[in-house]
């Protein structure tokens, strides 16, 4: 009788396995009837579980879990969208207009122009401008999104 037995990763192993694929093991099992025993033992368990009816139950999760989460409106998602953009632009156009009225004279003096309707007219096409680019890149970056959606 050997005093090393076979490590718990083996028995298993070779329960699993089988013992040809471990010739090391099988010696050892030929000579230690408690390592053989164990093996017998996991055998069985092994049997017993694998006997057992698949585990069932009377609910489907997925379906629960997805009727509790809200359902996705992207036409709502999109026309709240637009609102706050279009808020945004207004407001900033708005702010854009009443700093530049209050700090005309310091405008004027600065940029060298002769009046202020000038000053105006100068400030509002370059807020256009801008307003027309940032709206160009939203809507690129919507092309992209929806391709990235589509993959």
């Amino acid at each position: 009788m050997k005093t090393m037995h076979l490590t718990e990763e083996m028995l298993q192993l070779v329960a699993i396995e089988g013992i040809e694929k471990h010739p090391s093991a099988k010696e050892h099992l030929r000579e230690c009837p408690s390592c053989e025993a164990q093996v017998k033992m996991i055998s069985q368990m092994i049997e017993s579980v694998e006997s057992l009816p698949a585990a069932t139950f009377q609910f489907n999760l997925t379906d629960i879990v997805m009727e509790s989460l809200p359902e996705r409106s992207t036409e709502t998602q999109a026309k709240k969208r637009a609102i706050s953009g279009n808020l945004v632009v207004i407001l900033v156009f708005i702010s854009a207009l009443i700093l530049c009225y209050l700090f005309r004279k310091q405008l004027l003096y600065i940029s060298k122009i002769p009046n202020e309707i000038t000053l105006f007219l100068i400030t509002i096409s370059g807020l256009v401008l801008l307003f027309l680019l940032i709206a160009d890149m939203v809507r690129e970056y919507d092309k992209k999104i929806e391709k990235l959606r589509h993959l």
